[in-house]
């Protein structure tokens, strides 16, 4: 991926360009060529013939029948004159087989047929025309050999900008760049030798060489 692409933004394929003398360049994290694709099955004991002319087909189901509507059966007693329990019993065994109508509701939505139209976001003019968009007037030329278009203009919605620097930050930024350029860093020195005392001047520093001219007697 270019410097110039947002990283938010995915490689899209279709976009991705044709190039003299290449292949086209992969979207996606491909293996190395010595990788082998797929899965190795295992041949079956039964062959295709086998098993089409072996074929279970499944039972349908049943087709469901409604119950015995029970309040349904009192309802229609009583309209016949059944007026305790024992007549609504006897109407019920004398009729088994009521049943009740399935009633399908239809709930029309309330259409408004006021607005007639447009409908949609306005679009807004613009000063380019199709003429000069048909004819690849606003085409860049200039990089043909990109496999990929620039997309660096390209703005994503619901992103932010990077903060910005606060009076805060700059002093703080400020005060550690300071203090790590006052901070100087010691020889290094390993553990063991730390306390050997040296027997040639010659190969100290300016700084300790005048300690042992001032202080002689720790050469001793």
């Amino acid at each position: 991926m270019s410097s110039n692409e947002p990283l938010n933004l995915p490689k899209r394929r279709p976009m991705v360009k044709d190039r003299v003398g290449c292949v086209r360049s992969s979207t996606y994290n491909l293996p190395s060529q010595d990788h082998t694709y797929g899965l190795k099955l295992t041949q079956d004991e039964e062959t295709a013939g086998q098993i089409i002319s072996s074929w279970v087909t499944a039972n349908p189901s049943l087709h469901k029948e409604m119950g015995k509507k029970i309040i349904y059966s009192n309802i229609l007693a009583l309209k016949h004159g059944c007026l305790n329990a024992k007549s609504m019993r006897e109407y019920s065994l004398a009729h088994p087989n009521i049943r009740m109508k399935e009633s399908v509701s239809e709930v029309k939505a309330n259409v408004s047929n006021t607005h007639e139209g447009p409908f949609g976001i306005k679009t807004a003019a613009q000063d380019d025309t199709m003429d000069n968009i048909i004819q690849g007037k606003y085409i860049n030329y200039a990089n043909d050999d990109a496999d990929y278009p620039d997309i660096s203009s390209i703005k994503k919605k619901g992103t932010m900008p990077p903060p910005r620097s606060t009076h805060a930050t700059e002093v703080i930024a400020n005060a550690r760049k300071e203090s790590n350029n006052n901070q100087v860093k010691p020889r290094f020195i390993m553990k063991r030798f730390q306390k050997v005392k040296p027997t040639m001047h010659m190969h100290l520093y300016k700084s300790e060489r005048d300690n042992l001219t001032k202080n002689p007697e720790t050469t001793e």
